[in-house]
């Protein structure tokens, strides 16, 4: 049997602070894997 079943999306809001210089580019790492580049504005 094929499961068809959608899982729930699980988002969690961590907070990184304000102490960003503008216009660096910063990374953000989870658990060692690559998850988001930004850069601060």
């Amino acid at each position: 049997m094929i499961c068809t079943e959608d899982l729930p999306v699980v988002v969690t809001e961590i907070s990184l602070g304000n102490d960003f210089l503008e216009g660096e580019t910063y990374t953000v790492k989870v658990n060692g894997e690559h998850n988001e580049t930004f850069i601060a504005g």
